[in-house]
């Protein structure tokens, strides 16, 4: 097992510079805290670069009574000191334990006749955008197209808020238009919330797959271009009392909704 103890040392600004979006980018690499985070991660295989803990034995040994010493044995752990744990680390409780993982982010994705697309334009809450997450995979929506202006996936807070739901979504990002040019080709069905004359109630909705569900910022809604892309517009219907839902709430709900459907 490999020692670090210096902040300075050149390893540990390199993880440093994970906590940022501009070095997640750089790297393609990102870092996440805490021991369910990192069970998730080796439980669904992700490419992970290091593991880093200030209590080594502690935590290799917990980790041990699940998993095989020898896949263990086959990552790079790193015993630090306390004093790079704090700089490390986003969250007020001490999870004492991080690791270094490779992003899987996408140009690419595939459609078929089963195919359900989570579309994401524009979200920039970090909560709202773990929680899409979340109920995607609880829900079925198993591909994930971000628009280039969305929150980072692997910001720390989206991380937190998504509990382990990146490791089981495919995640592709690109140019809008082609995206909906490539679905229409397919023959998806586009739903956008947005409320307009032609809004159909979303309980009323057909939601037959192929079909990529598209939801906007949390203070413009949908683009233009997924306005233009959209087949059917569906609200959510509700009490006169308030006028809109959370963006991580109404996604949910539809995302429910649509999972009734098979």
């Amino acid at each position: 097992m490999i020692e670090i103890t210096s902040i300075q040392n050149a390893q540990v600004k390199q993880w440093k510079k994970l906590k940022t979006a501009k070095g997640r980018r750089q790297q393609s690499l990102y870092l996440v805290e805490g021991p369910h985070l990192l069970d998730e991660a080796l439980k669904t295989g992700q490419k992970i670069e290091w593991i880093m803990t200030s209590q080594a034995e502690e935590v290799f040994s917990n980790f041990a009574q699940k998993y095989d010493e020898e896949v263990l044995n086959s990552y790079r752990w790193v015993h630090i000191s306390e004093e790079i744990r704090k700089e490390l680390s986003a969250t007020v409780t001490d999870q004492n334990v991080f690791a270094v993982i490779e992003k899987s982010i996408s140009q690419d994705f595939t459609v078929d006749a089963k195919s359900r697309f989570l579309v994401l334009d524009g979200i920039q809450d970090p909560g709202n955008m773990g929680t899409l997450l979340r109920s995607a995979v609880a829900f079925g929506f198993h591909q994930v197209f971000l628009s280039p202006d969305c929150v980072d996936i692997y910001n720390d807070k989206v991380l937190r808020s998504g509990q382990g739901a990146h490791y089981y979504l495919q995640f592709s990002t690109g140019d809008l238009e082609t995206f909906y040019a490539k679905l229409k080709e397919e023959g998806v069905v586009v739903y956008t919330t947005a409320l307009t004359k032609d809004s159909i109630s979303s309980d009323q909705a057909s939601y037959r797959s192929p079909l990529a569900l598209v939801l906007g910022n949390e203070g413009k809604g949908v683009s233009k271009v997924s306005q233009t892309a959209s087949d059917k517009n569906i609200l959510i219907p509700m009490s006169t009392s308030i006028d809109s839902l959370n963006v991580g709430v109404a996604g949910s709900i539809l995302l429910y909704q649509a999972s009734l459907v098979k």
